[in-house]
Formats: structure tokens, C-alpha cells, sequence
């Protein structure tokens, strides 16, 4: 099967190649202006001397491994903030309705109404900023020309 070549170190080797191999082994070694043995040992060398890759550093089970790790910690992190704004939300809203006195029932219509516009306006505000990926709370409040805080009153003179 084989015989040693008078040079030092290599031996001959005969093999029988699929003709589509044998065609893709001459294709190669024209392009790469090798001659068919080199590109054959090349690739021989290759296939049976490069370590496998549990040895080297780009071990896949050892990249699997930190993509979950990395995965799991985000996901803690996420419900971290979720809990986070969960609570916030649930202490502003325990202060404003142990804050906010009840409205007289004379001025529930006109209050629901300016209700109403306040809480378009803050829908609005919140897509704008899902849409533009900003901050609600990096920018100034924003109030419709000719309004103001002030737009209901809450004592009895009004």
C-alpha cells in the first residue's frame, strides 16, 4: 500500500478517490498552485492532527455554558427591575390616595374631564418615547399651549 520516497520523511501512498473528489482535489491544487500531493497531505494533516476542539478555547459546551449563565442573569436582572417598578408604582399610588382629598361631588364631572385629557396626554408621552426609545424622565414636563397645572382647583371658590 505504501512506499518509502527517496526523500526523508514522506512515504507514497496510492487511494482511491470518488471522481467527484478526484475532480474537486484537481480544482484545488490549479488554484492554489500546489501540486495534488501537498494539497491531499494538507488536508490529511488537518483532519488528523488538529486537536479536537475540547481542547482548544473555543470549547462549544464551555460557550453554551456562559450564553446560559449570561441568559440566566439577565433574566434575574429583569425581574430584579420589574419588582423594583412594581414597588415604586405601588407606593405612589398608596401616597396620592392617602394624600389626595376626595373631590366634592359638585366637581367630580369637571375633574373625570380634565382626567380624561391628562391621561391622553401621558398616553401620548409614553408611545412617543416607546417609539423614540428616550426617556419619559429625561425630558421636561410638556404642557399644551395657554394650560397649566393650575387648571383645576380644588377649593371652594372656584
Amino acid at each position: 500500500m505504501n512506499e518509502r520516497s527517496s526523500r526523508r520523511g514522506t512515504n507514497k501512498v496510492s487511494a482511491y478517490l470518488e471522481d467527484t473528489v478526484l475532480e474537486a482535489l484537481q480544482a484545488y491544487a490549479a488554484r492554489s498552485n500546489k501540486s495534488m500531493s501537498m494539497v491531499v497531505n494538507d488536508a490529511v494533516k488537518a483532519a488528523l492532527m488538529t486537536p479536537p476542539p475540547s481542547q482548544g478555547s473555543g470549547d462549544i459546551q464551555e460557550i453554551i455554558e456562559a450564553m446560559r449563565d449570561q441568559l440566566t442573569q439577565r433574566d434575574q436582572d429583569q425581574r430584579e427591575a420589574l419588582r423594583l417598578v412594581q414597588e415604586m408604582l405601588g407606593l405612589f399610588v398608596r401616597t396620592f390616595l392617602n394624600q389626595t382629598p376626595e373631590l366634592a361631588v359638585s366637581k367630580r364631572a369637571k375633574a373625570a374631564a380634565v382626567g380624561r385629557r391628562r391621561y391622553g396626554r401621558f398616553l401620548g408621552v409614553v408611545q412617543e418615547s416607546l417609539e423614540t426609545g428616550r426617556s419619559v424622565l429625561e425630558e421636561p414636563i410638556r404642557l399644551p399651549p395657554g394650560e397649566s397645572n393650575s387648571e383645576v382647583k380644588f377649593n371652594e371658590d372656584d
